[in-house]
């Protein structure tokens, strides 16, 4: 038998493709170093691409609506058809405009109010944390001498809060103003995001001859079946990275939007700062509700402990609305992922690729696990198709006369 025989068989191929992953398995352990950079090369590569991907889910509902409502739908009553063309023509570079202009009108305007106003309240607090700090040493020795025990607990607690109090300090102090004095971080942020925006702009421009391009590849290289499955499973991930992340943008919008009123219908101080940040957190999934709720619950409290109380009773509260009335309306359908997959996904996304990789591991993730989970049922499936075909045999040939 030759070798192109055996190759073909199963058992052939699987010590091949074994032998070959140990193979590269070793010699990327022996060059880590080489290989970590290479990763690290093709992240930033990738940065680029993937922003460019997000604003095409962000822009393309809005390009979609101008399209329908002023080109299409008005060009659908047309009788003249050289005017009827025209129109449709014009349909495509006018929505996504007017869509890239009103992206960044609200985005502008946004930032327009809350930057100045956040800028101004961390200064606020910068210059008065100390004063705050004072004050709640002060109400914590009243509350130590007003009980009448001498317990070893209190003179603990009042150790770990002096410590806490003091690295909070430090942080707000000394870490904060940093933040607003990067120079390379904020230049490398806007380089991305305009390199991104070019190619989104470029991919929706074309979007309907890039679909057509990648499925001519798809039936060129691929069985007619496997390539509709792939074609199905393209319209499966369009459909969950669109509605999931403008809906996480949505959400958060309003989410922060609804804290800064509540907050400043009770009265709390720092209403704008704590409500953008809880807004910009919400979109990692679960962790981001607490990374927004603790500093703020701390910088209240350092104010003023009862503050701090009906804060986080507020929180509970809008969370239960979130959770129940926002999220269902807005975001959709849940993504159908347990919470540790989701963990997993957000912990591997913003590791490799910062905020964007946040924003795309739970719809990345959603795709790969619905394809996974059609691929097991279908295995499972086929074995138990050729279970049930053995036994139908056993049992036809011990029914059989002798």
């Amino acid at each position: 038998m030759g070798w192109g025989q055996r190759f073909k068989s199963r058992g052939m191929r699987q010590a091949f493709w074994l032998v070959t992953y140990a193979i590269l398995l070793f010699c990327g352990l022996m060059n880590l170093d080489w290989v970590l950079g290479a990763l690290r090369w093709m992240v930033a590569l990738l940065t680029p691409l993937l922003v460019g991907i997000l604003f095409v889910f962000l822009l393309n509902p809005t390009m979609k609506f101008f399209e329908k409502r002023l080109f299409r739908a008005p060009a659908a009553k047309m009788r003249n058809a050289r005017v009827k063309a025209r129109v449709l023509k014009a349909a495509r570079p006018v929505s996504l405009t007017l869509a890239v202009l009103l992206f960044f009108l609200v985005i502008g305007g946004i930032v327009a109010l809350v930057v100045p106003q956040c800028v101004a309240s961390i200064t606020k607090l910068v210059g008065e944390f100390r004063s705050y700090v004072d004050a709640f040493q002060l109400t914590l020795d009243e509350l130590s001498a007003s009980i009448p025990y001498n317990l070893n607990i209190m003179d603990s607690l009042d150790a770990w809060v002096d410590q806490a109090l003091k690295n909070a300090g430090d942080f707000i102090t000394n870490v904060l103003p940093q933040v607003f004095d990067i120079t390379k971080t904020v230049t490398n942020f806007f380089v991305t995001c305009f390199l991104g925006l070019v190619l989104g702009i470029y991919i929706l421009a074309r979007k309907e001859r890039h679909r057509r391009q990648v499925d001519m590849v798809l039936e060129a290289y691929l069985p007619p079946q496997r390539s509709e499955r792939l074609q199905e499973l393209s319209q499966f991930t369009v459909k969950t990275f669109e509605s999931y992340i403008l809906g996480q943008f949505t959400e958060a919008l309003l989410l922060g939007v609804l804290c800064f009123i509540g907050m400043t219908i009770m009265g709390l101080p720092y209403a704008l700062l704590i409500s953008t940040f809880i807004g910009l957190t919400n979109m990692i999934p679960i962790v981001g509700p607490l990374l927004g709720v603790v500093p703020g619950a701390l910088i209240l409290l350092v104010i003023d402990p009862l503050y701090a109380l009906w804060f986080l009773i507020f929180i509970l509260v809008l969370q239960q609305v979130e959770n129940n009335l926002i999220y269902p309306r807005v975001v959709g359908s849940q993504v159908g992922l347990s919470g540790i997959w989701v963990l997993l996904a957000v912990t591997i996304g913003g590791s490799a690729f910062g905020f964007v990789g946040i924003l795309l591991a739970v719809p990345t993730m959603t795709v790969i696990y619905r394809v996974a989970s059609e691929n097991i049922h279908l295995r499972l499936r086929r074995k138990r198709e050729r279970t049930e075909s053995q036994n139908q045999g056993r049992q036809s040939g011990e029914n059989r006369p002798e």
